[in-house]
């Protein structure tokens, strides 16, 4: 015997139809469409009746800032909670035929954090949280989705436009990309591997996480939560005091992590004195760390979690619970972070995450936290998982910190390949590979398994913002620099391959040897060297994850 642990969930899916939901993007598109037609300029057309980036830029800056601008003022009817509580209660969209593609709310929920209203003072009846759900209100909710939809192709054809795609203009206000055969190829291969996901904090160039595997590694670890690729109900067991399990539609998967490697990195002795983390990163830490005392406050909460990416408390829960923790954990987050500034106590810790508005542009992933209603709070752990990932990035310049990352970003890699089957002998591990009394090169990571040697290249590099908003320059520069160090490694490849035994190695038990440039997560190249297949279902470019992925599946 079960019960759904919230009966508005079936009923605002039965309302987001597929039908509702196709008419109120339909008519957010056509409205949004109509204004920018009013407010932004085409701009003049160049040779061929095609637009390049260098004027396309520009004229999609302009889109974007009107739209958002319409959003946000589309989102000031409701409170901020009220919103998250609808977003999170829709179904999830899914589009492509090769590749499956769940629309993701998260502009919307940025854009209700941003501009929503103040939410109410008073209680609520019997102290659930409940707003009214009929259909002009779910159409309210499903056009301001829709409109985020329109917002993020207009972030698309920026991205497009960075990447030196030409455009065309027919009716519509939005220009229509004209990409290459290649260029369009290279989207696409991007664009799935980035479905694929990759580690947490990978703004950081490394990996600095390990999944739980023991219960008793929940002790050094926070709890971090993910959306599933598709949701679905599923039976989960009774709490405890209750005989019926509970049909939860379960849409985010907690995961605890230990931040281990993260410690190690911070121990290296170049980073001190350098600040890599933003002030509020403590903060996001601090909650993440609570987190497991925070979802005993009811039966409920890790129920909650699974369905909705948060849960809900009562603010002097909160404050009683946090307050009761809050020294241990801080100094868990100062044994990994040295000098990190946390909050003092729970009112500083709810004041921190509540203020956190968050930014459209050029990263829309931060946003608000904890949102309320009267005493009710909602603590977003999904949101705050998304958020600590922008925290933290290694000043871009030469030096220290950037040599720290590196190095142990080759240990990193190194690691995972000693942690699967291609594990190579001592012999054979990293050293500078000498010939003819010359070093011909450095292996940052190696492998070998059976009559094959797998030969790494570590790129530890980080998104800037240039990149992230689309600067042409920056996503050339980056991805001309990792094509250019896959030419060269498979150089490098072929001269040990036709010379296996060196000065200070010998390879002569190796046939085939495997060449790979691997980097922290995927970055954009165009279709040659870089995407080529160096071993089934291994680009010759990898990011840690697929690299990773790769070595475990092989047989």
């Amino acid at each position: 015997m079960s019960e759904i642990l919230d009966n508005t969930i079936p009923r605002i899916h039965q309302l987001a139809s597929d039908e509702a939901i196709n008419s109120a993007f339909r008519i957010a598109s056509d409205d949004l469409n109509n204004l920018l037609l009013r407010e932004v300029e085409r701009p003049q057309v160049n040779t061929n009746n095609l637009y390049d980036h260098t004027v396309m830029l520009p004229f999609l800056e302009s889109c974007r800032k009107v739209v958002e601008d319409k959003l946000k003022n589309d989102a000031s009817s409701y409170s901020p909670l009220r919103w998250l509580w609808y977003f999170r209660r829709l179904p999830q969209v899914i589009y492509g035929e090769d590749l499956t593609k769940t629309i993701k709310i998260g502009l919307a929920e940025l854009i209700s954090g941003i501009a929503g209203r103040h939410g109410s003072t008073k209680p609520f009846h019997d102290d659930i949280l409940a707003y009214e759900i009929h259909p002009s209100v779910i159409n309210r909710v499903l056009k301001l989705f829709g409109g985020t939809d329109y917002l993020s192709r207009i972030y698309g054809l920026i991205r497009q436009a960075g990447l030196g795609v030409t455009f065309s203009f027919e009716k519509k206000a939005l220009p229509i990309p004209q990409p290459s055969v290649q260029q369009q190829e290279s989207m696409c291969r991007f664009d799935k591997r980035l479905a694929l996901g990759g580690p947490p904090f990978n703004r950081l160039g490394t990996l600095v996480t390990s999944d739980c595997l023991h219960d008793r590694d929940m002790q050094d670890s926070v709890l971090m939560v993910y959306e599933k690729q598709k949701a679905k109900w599923t039976i989960l067991g009774s709490p405890i005091g209750k005989t019926s399990d509970l049909n939860v539609y379960v849409r985010y998967l907690p995961q605890y992590h230990k931040l281990n490697e993260l410690k190690a990195l911070t121990s290296d002795p170049r980073l001190i004195g350098i600040q890599w983390w933003q002030e509020d990163a403590g903060a996001l830490l601090l909650l993440l760390r609570l987190a497991r005392h925070l979802l005993l406050s009811h039966l409920f909460c890790l129920a909650q979690l699974h369905q909705y990416g948060y849960f809900i408390i009562r603010e002097q829960q909160f404050k009683e619970i946090a307050n009761a923790n809050i020294r241990d954990a801080s100094e868990f987050i100062r044994s990994i972070l040295p000098g990190i500034n946390l909050p003092a106590d729970a009112d500083e810790l709810l004041a921190i995450l509540e203020q956190a508005s968050g930014s459209l542009w050029p990263t829309p992933r931060d946003g608000p936290t904890i949102r309320r209603e009267a005493d009710l709070l909602s603590l977003d752990l999904f949101r705050a998982t998304t958020s600590l990932a922008t925290k933290f990035e290694f000043p871009r310049q030469d030096g220290a910190a950037p040599n720290a990352r590196s190095l142990h970003f080759e240990r990193t890699v190194q690691g995972i390949i000693d942690a699967s089957p291609w594990s190579p002998s001592q012999e054979i591990r990293k050293r500078k590979l000498k010939f003819g009394g010359k070093v011909i090169t450095d292996v940052d990571a190696i492998g070998a398994r059976e009559d094959t040697l797998l030969l790494v290249d570590c790129y530890s590099t980080s998104h800037s913002a240039e990149y992230e908003i689309g600067k042409h320059t920056a996503l050339c520069d980056i991805a001309s620099y990792i094509e250019d160090k896959v030419i060269k490694w498979m150089k490098k490849k072929e001269f040990i391959a036709a010379n296996p035994i060196g000065d200070n190695y010998d390879f002569s038990l190796y046939r085939k040897f495997i060449a790979v440039v691997c980097t922290p997560y995927p970055f954009y190249v165009p279709e040659g060297p870089a995407t080529q297949l160096v071993a089934p279902e291994l680009l010759a470019a990898s990011a840690l994850f697929e690299l990773d992925t790769w070595l475990k599946g092989t047989r």
